[in-house]
């Protein structure tokens, strides 16, 4: 949502189908949507972008809006010519800044510091770093703490201040990502994927990632039948 203009929202849009037996991850409908009236009607960006001219299959996107400048628009778009795209006209076109794009599929993340609109990040199984709008990328920055970076927020009166959500839990930094402390106040977990049987009470269990050094699986025995209390 364009911070200045509530009515002016970006939408990206692709083919996506997860089976036990096989994953689609995009195709050619696929890509980056503007609306200027609230969402009654919208149009599909394209001038710029990888798939203008058509052909390549059109995956995830990330997109970030600049806070102090919302017609700084960036994105990242998972494309056989995708990578990391820039606009300075609210998304009408766009300009490739270079190809990085870290396993789309899984991430698809970018944020602009809020007061430095050359300073991007995108999360990755590593987090990526740039001070010149995503020409060239450094992951050297954050080190030490889990990675799997999911989650990001900078503080927009202090660039300093940061906090980073991974597989791992929750991070945060006062010096630009240099060092974090971790948030083990909270009981938190990550599942990929939960189920339950057909016994009475039935059993849930839950493939939890990244816990204690490892994935595990786990599972849940309620003393009574959880479904009177889930209608």
């Amino acid at each position: 949502m364009d911070p200045q203009s509530p009515d002016i929202l970006y939408a990206a849009a692709y083919e996506r189908r997860r089976t036990p037996y096989g994953f689609n991850g995009g195709g050619p409908d696929g890509g980056i949507y503007k609306t200027t009236d609230g969402g009654t009607t919208w149009k599909k960006l394209s001038k710029g972008l990888p798939y203008e001219n058509g052909g390549g299959d059109i995956g995830r996107i990330g997109l970030d809006i600049y806070r102090k400048d919302p017609n700084i628009v960036y994105a990242i778009v998972q494309h056989e010519k995708g990578g990391t795209y820039r606009s300075d006209d609210k998304g009408e076109t766009w300009k490739k800044m270079g190809d990085t794009n870290p396993r789309p599929s899984y991430y698809s993340q970018i944020r602009i510091d809020p007061n430095n609109d050359l300073r991007i990040w995108e999360l990755g199984a590593q987090m990526f770093y740039s001070e010149d709008g995503g020409k060239k990328f450094a992951t050297d920055r954050v080190k030490g703490i889990h990675g799997d970076y999911h989650a990001m927020w900078i503080d927009p009166a202090d660039s300093s201040h940061m906090i980073a959500g991974s597989d791992g839990g929750i991070h945060w930094s006062y010096d630009s990502g240099r060092t974090w402390d971790f948030v083990n106040t909270m009981a938190i977990g990550q599942f990929y994927e939960i189920s339950v049987d057909n016994e009475k009470p039935y059993k849930i269990c839950g493939g939890l990632q990244d816990n204690g050094g490892g994935e595990k699986l786990v599972r849940a025995e309620p003393v009574a039948d959880a479904r009177r209390h889930h209608q």
